[in-house]
């Protein structure tokens, strides 16, 4: 029995190339303003109990 008379595994696909990262729309890295000019309840909840204590 000779294994070079089997039919070759088809080859494994190539994984693909990354997308290049698109710039955030919704929810920009930017540093958390003290006063948050958009009324966001995770920012002022988190503002407001900083400010209490």
């Amino acid at each position: 029995m000779s294994l070079q008379r089997l039919p070759r595994p088809p080859e494994p696909p190539r994984p693909r190339p990354r997308p290049p990262p698109r710039p955030p729309t919704l929810n920009p890295p930017r540093p958390r303003p003290r006063f948050p000019t958009r009324p966001d309840p995770l920012v002022m909840t988190s503002s407001f109990t900083i400010s209490m204590t």
